[in-house]
């Protein structure tokens, strides 16, 4: 790149007009003596438009399918038949946050999914237990007769706004407008049982057409929700939306009840947090104005049905009213009018004093009919469950606030089924600030249901665990477990987030485990549990694992368990309950079965579970996770706290092989916890053996385990990235186990924590890995010495700035040979999957195929025997399709640019003196040259790139076309970049890069040799880079200087570290100019190796004694300027003793840049670059990494006429579809 100073006005003068130049002239025909291709008239000239690349991954060919789970059961079927699946229980469909019925029609529900989006059903009243033929085909109740779903929000198009926010599928609140049934308002935010993980708030999303379309907030009705301060961009968590009869139902109320920053975490910055409460819109939602507002979260905002101008809202200690649309509001319930005092059997101490101040949680609900108008407010506080938050108190008001009565908890320890050890309020172990639902009834103003977290087993459902639901009535004092009707046998998924009435009457509950219909809910006799979850899939899924022996997949989720697929289609069934662990399959150990290892949290139930090639189940034998220590053999859970996600990971090569990771190893009583953080183990017999391999390591967050180095495997090389917590906060560290030896700490890496790692299949010592900062490292270096190991931070545009990914989860690898550098990265993150061609020329990253909704990716699992794809993702379930190899190109082109068998390549000479682009272009490649492909017999795209353009867009690249051509051409002067587009012939497409010509119009071009590489591509595989070099020769006449006989910049000198300055060049250094004997001027600068400035510290200086020549240093430019009319042979002389120095602590691999110009008073000559070595003294070896990128946009071919939907999905080794839509 051109060093930009004022001594290159001259040059930089001439370049002012390169592009009128080019627009103004065209470049006649080749003659038939020089080429064969003088049949057209005249040539397409290039335009200058917007940035774009050739990049050899074809996202035409990457089609996401959504494969499941959509329904999971509780009881697997693939089990022995001891216990039947039990659909009253099951089917789960994934976390939903809320739900909302069209007052007009109940065949129409909503669902707001945790990180899922929104649903919708169109025949919400179809059930299995009726006694009506919902479907009409005359018969009743069958298992079909079920809600059908299909999600609305999973391809939301993105506006243009200030802070470049993107559609979300984290939905808190999904309203319909009482106005108007298809006017249908969201609110935005994650309030996911993994710690509010996926999509971030982007505010409130409305529908004008029942769902069809919707337009997300841009300015002005982001601001409340997206805004900044002087510390960030932030978003609130829209947690509540009420839609109003009022102003025509234009008048909408919404609340807030959390702050993150714009990467996710909670906010720290006060003047954020301090915007949390109520907002009111008064035109339909385009604007919004606060309310009520400040530093307490609104936990709840509801509507009195007795009063379209009254409304509750909860916040954290208190409650308020507005009598007036929300324009004013009123304190109604404080902590001096709401008081408690605790009893025996709760965490407090019996006797400690409470009131509505301890709240972290407000749930409201209303009873209204005839001469009752009843409030309820269900109180969160954070010693009110089990072990954490949960429901301590009720209190309720017939007068709107006015007073307030306490609802007595249960008196005996037993209440029907009521387990009262758990406290006084059975309903919560310690989730209630996520997992807490209640409704007053519609038709008794003293009952009220409530749903928590906590979970119970009973014997009527053969064991399966259900959740914890009260009812209790203020009348007479009783209270009643809901869950587990022994006559019905129903009940609901274990962790309940909110419950409303239909259009109909009838409680609905939404869960993490999907939606119920709570049908005759005041009757313990007849009260039945009905799912609704048929085909929602909005599971979240946290790690996945493909079986390629008989073409299924196993997940494992967030509060589903491990659901296992045993069709071909979406319904699943869970082989483990409450929060899935991780999974993985050893599909290498035997040839007639396979090895599904799975697990819940914590390792229960923790078993290989093997499988035929049909599917069925052979044995399930637990793993034993036994530590060796010498002959003797201790359960892991007695010596270590088990993790609660545990990181394990199979060996690649042989999966017999096992690293097990803990928390760290127990404490003896009484201390109990752990006095370490993170141990690792290795097991030779599938996790029945264990031995410590790494104590006190840091939590494992990843692993890759087993690879090849020159063709042989390497059975014990580990990579392992922790988190370990040191006094001053986490840091993220790095392990190596090298082939033979110990577990070391590679303390050259200096990222984030490691949250994935993957090597490259061919050598274990190319490994990639994505940190919790949204970064991707590329080790190097990596041999016998671990502290050695070099990172490249190879993010590039990824992140901010860019694709704006900044969330990073995993990372997969596909390799097409075993030599490198033809690798394809894939990562997933918040916002999709994203590819990366290592063997790119301009190698960026872009969005990887189509279909998969803006969704958080936590894992991607590419099989290599079956060639299929799978992204677990946090709220979509999975999706995945097969051939995926055919997306990162095989079968490529060939370009030739020699013809001959010598390799591919060319060389071309640029003369500026001689140069004419009419008459002499000069051509980058020989008569000889040829394009070809295999298995295609048409190309859809070519690039031609000149990779090193030292001056700038005065270098440029022309092609002729003929009159007619397919082909279009465009050059991008920014770039250097000529893009061919356009389906045509190999032979046609050989003609246009045979008459590619580069053109250099700078007054004195720069004499580095330029690089021109040509890529094409048939729309499915990229060609091989061919490198057209062209050698620059000198304008006669200018000013110029060789500093060693050969060639003017290829000469180095050395400068050690507190050594004394000395003159950089030798006696041999000479100047020439055909036309002047004086010269002018002579500018000198320094640059670092990326072309900045570097520090004062450094500086020139040169002796002119004897001369008219005057020395002049400007530290600020690093740059010295020579001046005054002398004689070439007295700046020479000058120059001579030109010097360099550095009082810096010079830090190793060091390399300076010294740019030389003259000028004769007429024109400038050529810059010449040499270059200076700093060399350390003592100094400790200092990581280097070279992050200089340029950004472009991504050019990217389809095939013309493929189709839009893929013939195959996932295809096993038999060719069979996995999946059938």
């Amino acid at each position: 790149m051109m060093h930009q100073r004022s001594v290159f006005s001259a040059v930089n003068t001439a370049l002012e007009g390169i592009q009128k130049y080019f627009t103004s002239r065209t470049a006649s025909r080749r003659s038939a003596a020089h080429r064969s291709a003088g049949r057209f008239a005249n040539v397409s000239l290039p335009e200058f438009l917007e940035p774009r690349l050739l990049l050899t991954i074809n996202n035409s060919l990457a089609q996401w399918f959504d494969l499941g789970p959509g329904t999971s059961y509780a009881l697997p079927a693939a089990r022995p038949a001891v216990q039947p699946p039990n659909p009253r229980t099951a089917p789960y469909g994934g976390a939903i946050e809320s739900a909302a019925a069209d007052p007009n029609n109940p065949n129409v529900l909503y669902v707001g999914t945790v990180n899922g989006g929104i649903w919708k059903t169109d025949n919400a009243t179809y059930s299995t237990i009726d006694g009506i033929d919902n479907d009409n085909d005359q018969f009743i109740d069958e298992f079909d007769e079920v809600p059908t779903w299909r999600p609305l929000t999973d391809f939301i198009a993105t506006p243009a706004n200030q802070f470049g926010v993107v559609p979300t599928l984290a939905i808190q609140e999904v309203a319909v407008s009482p106005v108007n049934s298809n006017v249908i308002y969201a609110g935005t935010g994650s309030r996911s049982s993994f710690l509010d993980d996926g999509g971030l708030p982007v505010g409130v999303y409305k529908s004008t057409d029942g769902g069809a379309t919707w337009t997300i907030p841009t300015a002005p009705s982001m601001a409340p929700f997206v805004f900044s301060t002087s510390t960030g961009i932030y978003r609130q968590r829209v947690n509540h939306v009420v839609p109003t009869t009022l102003n025509g139902g234009n008048v909408i109320l919404a609340s807030t009840d959390k702050v993150f920053t714009n990467d996710g975490q909670p906010a720290q910055d006060q003047q954020a947090v301090n915007r949390q409460g109520i907002y009111r819109s008064t035109d339909g939602g385009a604007t919004w104005t606060g309310v009520l507002v400040g530093a307490s979260p609104a936990t709840d905002l509801i509507a009195d049905p007795a009063d379209p101008n009254r409304f509750y809202a909860g916040f954290s200690g208190f409650i308020f009213l507005t009598t007036d649309g929300g324009v004013n509001w009123t304190l109604v319930g404080s902590a001096q009018n709401i008081r408690w005092t605790s009893l025996a059997q709760e965490r407090e101490a019996a006797g400690t004093p409470r009131s509505l101040g301890n709240a972290t949680r407000i749930e409201l609900s209303i009873h209204n009919s005839i001469g009752n108008n009843v409030i309820y407010a269900g109180i969160v506080t954070a010693s009110g469950g089990e072990t954490g938050p949960g429901m301590e108190r009720v209190f309720y008001s017939v007068n709107q606030g006015t007073t307030w009565q306490e609802l007595p908890p249960p008196q005996t320890t037993q209440i029907g089924v009521v387990d009262k050890t758990r406290g006084a309020w059975p309903l919560h172990n310690g989730q209630g600030d996520t997992h807490f639902s209640m409704v007053a009834s519609r038709t008794d103003p003293n009952i009220v249901f409530f749903g928590g977290a906590a979970s119970v087993t009973q014997s009527v459902f053969a064991n399966a665990v259900t959740g914890r639901h009260l009812s209790a009535n203020r009348a007479t004092g009783v209270w009643e477990q809901m869950d587990v009707n022994a006559i019905t046998r129903s009940g609901a998924h274990a962790d309940s987030r909110a419950m409303v009435y239909d259009a109909v009457g009838i409680i609905l509950e939404v869960t993490d485990g999907g939606i119920y219909r709570i049908r005759n809910a005041e009757n313990a006799q007849t009260r039945v549990w009905e799912p609704l979850n048929s085909g929602i899939r909005s599971m979240e899924v946290l790690s996945v694992a493909w079986d390629s022996l008989s073409d299924k997949m196993t997940a494992g989720t967030q509060d589903n368990g491990t659901p296992m697929q045993v069709g071909n289609g979406i319904i699943w069934e869970d082989v483990s309950t409450a929060d899935g662990s991780r999974t993985r399959v050893d599909n290498l150990s035997f040839t007639d079965r396979s090895l599904r290892y799975v697990s819940a949290q914590f390792l229960f139930g923790f078993r290989r579970m093997t499988f035929d090639s049909q599917n069925r189940l052979l044995e399930e034998p637990p793993v034993q996770l036994l530590v060796a220590n010498g002959a003797a053999r201790t359960p892991l859970n007695v010596l270590d706290q088990v993790s609660f996600f545990t990181i394990f990971e199979l060996n690649k090569l042989n999966p017999a092989r096992m690293l097990l990771s803990t928390d760290g190893t127990k404490a003896a009583a009484p201390n109990r916890g752990a006095v370490n953080q993170g141990n690792l183990y290795e097991s030779l017999d599938r996790g029945d053996t264990l031995t410590s391999i790494g104590q006190n390591i840091g939590y494992v967050k990843s692993i890759a385990y087993g690879g090849i180095q020159d063709g042989t495997p390497q059975l014990d090389v580990a990579w392992v990235g922790t988190q370990y917590f040191f006094q001053n906060g986490p840091a993220g560290l790095l392990w190596l186990r090298p082939p033979g030896a110990q577990l070391q700490q590679v303390t050259s890496y200096r990222g984030g924590v490691p949250r994935d790692i993957v090597v490259d299949p061919d050598d274990w010592r190319r490994a990639w890995i994505v940190d919790d900062a949204g970064k991707v490292w590329q080790t190097g270096n990596v041999s016998g010495n671990v502290s050695a190991i070099t990172f490249t931070d190879v993010t590039s545009n990824l992140g901010a700035g860019g694709l704006g990914e900044t969330d990073l989860n995993t990372i997969e690898i596909f390799a097409g040979t075993t030599a490198p550098g033809d690798e394809v990265l894939l990562v997933g993150g918040r916002t999709g999957v994203f590819a990366k061609e290592l063997g790119g020329l301009i190698s960026l990253w872009q969005p990887y195929g189509t279909g998969l909704p803006r969704v958080e990716v936590r894992e991607l699992e590419y099989n290599r025997t079956d060639d299929v794809l799978l992204a677990g993702t946090l709220g979509r379930s999975i999706w995945g399709f097969g051939g995926a190899s055919r997306s990162f190109g095989q079968s490529p082109p060939v370009i030739d640019l020699n013809g001959t068998a010598e390799g591919t390549d060319f060389t071309a000479t640029f003369d500026p003196t001689t140069f004419d682009p009419v008459n002499a272009p000069v051509y980058l490649s020989d008569l000889n040259m040829t394009v070809s492909d295999a298995d295609s017999a048409t190309l859809t795209g070519a690039s031609v790139y000149i990779r090193n353009r030292p001056d700038g867009i005065a270098e440029t690249l022309s092609v002729g076309l003929p009159q007619g051509s397919p082909i279009t051409a465009n050059f991008n002067s920014t770039l250097g970049l000529l893009t061919l587009t356009g389906i045509a012939t190999v032979a046609q497409y050989r003609e246009a890069l045979f008459n590619v010509s580069y053109s250099n119009v700078a007054q004195a071009p720069t004499l580095t040799p330029r690089s021109i590489t040509f890529v094409a591509t048939d729309g499915t595989s990229f060609s091989s880079v061919a490198t057209a070099t062209v050698n620059i020769q000198r304008r006669l006449g200018t000013p110029f200087f060789d500093l060693n006989l050969s060639g003017g910049s290829d000469f180095v000198s050395i400068f050690m570290e507190n050594q004394q300055p000395e003159p950089m060049f030798p006696a041999s250094l000479t100047f020439v100019d055909e036309d002047s004997a004086t010269l002018q001027s002579v500018t000198v600068f320094i640059e670092d190796q990326n072309g900045s400035v570097p520090t004062d510290a450094e500086s020139l200086s040169a002796d002119n004694s004897g001369t008219a020549i005057a020395v002049n240093y400007e530290p600020e430019n690093a740059t010295l300027f020579l001046t005054g009319t002398d004689t070439i042979e007295n700046y020479q002389t000058v120059l001579k003793t030109l010097s360099y120095n550095n009082t810096l602590d010079i830090g190793a691999g060091s390399v300076r840049t010294i740019g030389i110009v003259a000028n004769d008073g007429t024109q400038s000559g050529p810059p010449v670059f040499t270059s200076i070595q700093l060399v350390p003294v003592n100094d400790a070896p200092v990581l280097k990494t070279d992050v200089s990128y340029k950004l472009h946009d991504l050019f990217q071919h389809q095939l013309d006429g493929y189709g839009t939907t893929a013939a195959e999905l996932l295809f096993g080794a038999d060719d069979q579809p996995v999946f059938d839509p």
